[in-house]
């Protein structure tokens, strides 16, 4: 019934449906928070005092994209072998396996170092993922580190990445040798990208205030 100022009186909530939301506000705040747990994010701060927020690659996305590389090497050796039997014949059996040993190394070792420093550190298969490969000041990929980083990826072959992968898995940054010693990382990029901040940020780091897009083989690792 309507008080005797005309208006209506305010409606009590029962118990239960305070309970209810209580509920799901504990259930949204515990998602939240299972997101920031589950994100390894790390904070670089620059001479250019500039927070560097870099939200690292786990073991999950990083064998993810290797395998989508892998995909994509093994179809190219494919069509590689292919043009090579048809080669074969007007070479002798020696130079059809020399031309088929070099194209080997050169399609596993050169497909990424070409794809990182033409395509800014990102692989077909990381940029799928929003994967990218940086140094770990935050800085983009030069030259001497991609070299040497898929360099020992020839370690790690022969034992069909497993050294990589357990590295990933163990180590706080989630490198594997080829990163440990070339003092690469690999990290998740921003949804969304302030221009502005990019050309605040040191060669194409990641700021503070650009976070909030940010998420922080067999199949390869990358």
């Amino acid at each position: 019934m309507p008080s005797r100022s005309g208006r209506e009186p305010a409606r009590r909530r029962s118990p239960s449906s305070a309970s209810h939301e209580g509920v799901r506000s504990a259930r949204k705040r515990d998602r939240v928070t299972a997101v920031q747990e589950y994100h390894d994010r790390l904070t670089i701060s620059t001479p250019e005092a500039v927070d560097v927020v870099l939200d690292l690659a786990g073991p999950g996305t990083r064998i993810s994209s290797g395998a989508i590389d892998l995909a994509l090497q093994t179809l190219v050796g494919l069509v590689g072998a292919v043009a090579l039997v048809g080669l074969s014949g007007p070479l002798s059996a020696e130079w059809t396996t020399v031309i088929g040993s070099i194209g080997a190394f050169a399609l596993i070792f050169f497909y990424d170092v070409a794809w990182e420093l033409l395509n800014d550190g990102r692989t077909p298969g990381k940029s799928f993922l929003g994967l990218r490969v940086v140094r770990d000041d935050g800085r983009r990929v030069d030259g001497g580190s991609s070299v040497l980083r898929n360099l020992l990826r020839l370690i790690e072959l022969p034992l069909f990445y497993a050294p990589g992968i357990v590295l990933i898995t163990l180590t706080r940054r989630h490198q594997r040798i080829g990163d440990l010693v070339a003092g690469t990382l690999v990290v998740r990029e921003p949804r969304r990208a302030s221009r502005a901040l990019a050309h605040a940020a040191p060669d194409g780091a990641v700021a503070d205030d650009d976070r909030s897009g940010a998420t922080p083989a067999g199949p390869s690792a990358d």
